[in-house]
């Protein structure tokens, strides 16, 4: 019950829609119900008693509901198409912004294959399912209106329907749920051939290089090869279900011909009548088709309904939070732990830094980066808490926070835009005179900074693009600036002039390095220096040399 609930809740918003399709369906049934009645009076009351007068008035009555009829379908599938239309939007809006509501790191939690999967089908599906809930309705109508009519015929079609009905409705309810297993499998791996595909073209030099061509086309092969797989066996539920409705559809028509033939031979029907009743009966199995392939069609949309519920329950960051000024002057971990699927990286992590310009280091994978991602509020500890200024982070909103901080990253992520648009991309209302000044600052005035730089920013270099990373990370002018391996790409004399001139021209600007380099630890008035995981020394570089390991791991870098 509870399922149904919201599905119901998701469907209700769109109820005056449903309502106006309902109408249109259930008036065009009521004309095309007319139309077998009429039938029955041509041959009984105007063919079989030669009134030619009354069989013209007959056929122009019958034409004329024929054409009002097709015109209601054409308005209805109209209104359906567009009805679609919207609800998909409405549903991709609404993923979009849950999904941008979500802490960082329940995001991460999957890939992006799947998210782009649900926004481009499983929205489709599940529009197409709430569209198509009318049609449940409308079919239950002609169900209920047809029995109606045949009662008044003979009631005993009526019970021997049912019970042909009931038998007809379990094998197929056996079918459906086959079909739905075989359904969600296949979505599974749809997923994994779009990954697996966005990923080697995504990689396509890498590819190139280490002629992996033939190995890249083994592994979407093989992947293809399980879809087809899966995918026969989702034909063979369709077919064998199909072959199963037209069997029992055909039998039961045989039966009726048998019955209805000799009630006629007998004078207990007239031939009209038997005429009508063959009609109605018609309709009446061309709607258990419809109602069965509903089902089946809609196996779909109940899987995409699970899967964009499942991301839409994910509770949102709802921050009550107060708005404070930082300045980056001091950063404490007290007593921090924190890990990735159960492995810890930290463990009662604690250490103190009062300083303008800080360095982290160490060797790779001692959670420099992590300790980063913690200190913006994209992770949250398992336990503990971690201090700015003396403010714990609990209390200040992550908007708040990464408003006042800017970030460059080793490997930047840059839009398929132009220069200008890339580094306006952190504050839009950027002047003219604060863009030149970044662009100075970094180097980047030999660039027309209304030059597209291509996907993935092919056209630039990696040093040119970490050059527009440290850009727009300074275009917002921050508090804090935290530059992650950002000049690892650039020769030592582009690095000095981007790091001196940050000083000069952004002074009250506190700066976070993440660096290997000594060059750029020298910049540091106090050094992080990991040793391990969970032990960090704090000093600076002069005091920091005296220790033999720290002068490995510089001779090592």
């Amino acid at each position: 019950m509870e399922k149904v609930s919201k599905f119901l809740k998701i469907i209700l918003p769109y109820y005056k829609s449903i309502i106006l399709l309902l109408f249109l369906n259930i008036f065009s049934l009521l004309l095309s119900l007319v139309n077998p009645y009429l039938g029955k009076l041509a041959i009984d009351d105007a063919i079989l008693k030669k009134d030619f007068k009354r069989f013209l008035y007959i056929l122009i009555l019958g034409g004329f509901l024929f054409c009002v009829g097709r015109l209601i379908d054409f308005l209805n599938n109209y209104i359906r198409e567009i009805f679609k239309q919207k609800i998909k939007y409405k549903l991709n809006c609404k993923v979009f912004l849950h999904l941008h509501s979500l802490p960082f790191w329940i995001i991460k939690q999957k890939t992006s294959t799947q998210y782009l999967y649900m926004f481009e089908n499983d929205t489709e599906y599940l529009a197409n399912t709430i569209v198509s809930f009318f049609e449940l309705i409308y079919i239950f109508f002609i169900f209920l209106s047809i029995v109606l009519i045949l009662i008044f015929f003979d009631i005993k079609i009526i019970l021997f329907l049912l019970v042909i009905s009931l038998i007809f409705y379990l094998v197929f309810s056996y079918w459906n749920n086959k079909l739905r297993k075989i359904t969600e499998n296949l979505i599974i791996l749809a997923e994994n051939i779009v990954g697996i595909l966005e990923e080697l073209l995504f990689n396509i030099l890498l590819v190139k290089v280490f002629l992996k061509e033939k190995d890249s086309f083994r592994k979407y092969k093989k992947n293809l090869e399980k879809f087809m797989s899966i995918y026969k066996k989702q034909i063979f539920v369709l077919l064998s279900s199909s072959f199963l409705n037209e069997i029992n559809t055909k039998i039961i028509l045989g039966l009726f011909f048998l019955y209805g033939g000799y009630q006629v031979i007998k004078g207990n029907f007239s031939l009209g009548s038997f005429g009508a009743i063959t009609a109605y009966l018609y309709k009446l199995f061309e709607a258990a088709t419809e109602f069965f392939s509903w089902r089946q069609q809609n196996s779909l949309g109940i899987v995409s309904y699970r899967r964009l519920n499942q991301l839409l329950e994910e509770p949102q960051v709802k921050e009550d939070l107060k708005d404070f000024e930082i300045e980056g002057k001091s950063i404490c971990f007290e007593k921090i732990n924190f890990g990735y699927q159960n492995v810890l990286v930290f463990k009662d992590l604690n250490f103190f830094v009062k300083a303008k310009y800080i360095a982290l280091a160490g060797p790779s994978g001692c959670g420099k980066t992590t300790l980063l991602h913690l200190l913006l509020k994209l992770y949250k500890p398992i336990s503990g808490k971690i201090f700015i200024d003396g403010i714990d982070l609990e209390e200040i909103s992550s908007s708040c926070l990464l408003k006042q901080v800017g970030i460059a990253l080793q490997e930047p992520i840059l839009w398929n835009a132009t220069i200008n648009e890339n580094i306006r991309y952190a504050k839009e209302d950027a002047t003219e005179k604060e863009l030149k000044k970044v662009i100075y600052i970094c180097g980047l005035s030999g660039l027309d900074a209304n030059y597209n730089i291509g996907e993935s920013a092919f056209k630039l270099s990696a040093g040119q693009r970490q050059k527009v990373a440290i850009a727009r990370a300074l275009i917002k002018n921050p508090k804090i600036l935290i530059l992650d391996e950002a000049t690892s790409c650039l020769d030592l004399e582009s690095q000095h002039f981007i790091i001196s001139n940050i000083k000069k021209y952004y002074p009250q600007i506190g700066i976070i390095f993440v660096s290997h380099r000594t060059s750029l630890l020298k910049e540091a008035e106090v050094i992080c220096y990991f040793q391990g995981p969970n032990k960090i020394i704090v000093d600076n570089f002069k005091n920091l040399f005296n220790y033999s390991e720290f002068r490995r791991f510089l001779n090592i870098c």
